[in-house]
C-alpha cells in the first residue's frame, strides 16, 4: 500500500474514534497509533485474534523480527488479493 493511501486510512480511523496517533517526545519521527477503546472493541468484534495473547507475543518479538513479520503479512496479503 503506498505510503499516502495508508496516511488516509489512518487518518480516517483516527477521525472515526477507533485510533489514536502520538508523536515520540523524544524523537519526533516516531509515531505511535493505538487502538482506542473503541478500536480495540471493534477489532474484538471483528476478529478471532485473542488480543491479549497477540500483544504478549509480540513483546517477545525483536523490533527487526517485527518488520520481517510485517512484510511477511503485507505479501501475504498481496498474494490473497493477487
Amino acid at each position: 500500500m503506498p505510503k499516502s493511501s495508508a496516511s488516509e486510512q489512518v487518518k480516517s480511523l483516527e477521525r472515526r474514534g477507533f485510533l489514536t496517533r502520538r508523536r515520540d517526545p523524544e524523537d519526533e519521527r516516531q509515531l505511535s497509533i493505538v487502538l482506542t477503546d473503541a478500536g480495540v472493541a471493534r477489532v474484538r468484534q471483528d476478529s478471532v485474534l485473542d488480543l491479549v495473547r497477540l500483544a504478549a507475543a509480540l513483546k517477545k518479538v525483536s523490533a527487526g523480527d517485527r518488520r520481517a513479520l510485517l512484510t511477511g503479512l503485507d505479501r501475504l496479503a498481496a498474494a490473497a488479493d493477487g
